[in-house]
């Protein structure tokens, strides 16, 4: 008796072992991802943008965006993924080389599916707050920096932006 509980215990472990195998080879072929920072930065690296230092992250909803930098590149990154399921998907974003170097502060602004997203680079320590209204009425404040860096983002329905 005791023989056939451990082979149906053996069994059972050998069939869980290859349904894993299973998943996982199928997520790995199939582009699923089940972290939405690995989904971004993999996203980042097929449009050939290498993420070096993830700067700031927001949640929207179900989206999760980030924000990277690459100093060798001179450029950054704005790239999230949301969850569909179990898995995560990439969405939105934007690649952008910092220029205006002798401006105080670079704003840069995407809609993507009705999130806003504003990227703000302050290159004068002075500035402490930077504040931008948008044509609905609506103002984005920057006070929290990192590495001179700030990122808002915001769901706006369609039908209240002009």
């Amino acid at each position: 008796m005791k023989r056939i509980k451990m082979k149906r215990s053996a069994q059972l472990g050998i069939g869980f072992c290859v349904i894993l195998a299973s998943l996982t080879f199928l997520g790995l072929t199939q582009g699923w991802y089940f972290s939405s920072q690995i989904c971004t930065e993999d996203s980042l690296r097929g449009l050939y943008f290498d993420p070096e230092e993830k700067i700031a992250e927001v949640q929207v909803g179900n989206k999760r965006i980030y924000l990277y930098t690459n100093q060798e590149q001179d450029k950054i990154a704005v790239m999230g993924a949301q969850r569909k399921g179990f898995v995560y998907e990439p969405f939105g974003g934007f690649i952008n080389i910092v220029m205006n170097l002798d401006e105080a502060y670079d704003l840069q602004m995407v809609e993507n599916d009705g999130i806003y997203i504003a990227v703000i680079v302050r290159r004068d320590p002075r500035v402490d707050r930077v504040e931008a209204q948008l044509n609905n009425g609506l103002t984005w404040i920057a006070e929290q920096w990192h590495d001179d860096f700030a990122l808002i983002a915001l769901e706006i329905p369609e039908a209240s932006v002009s």
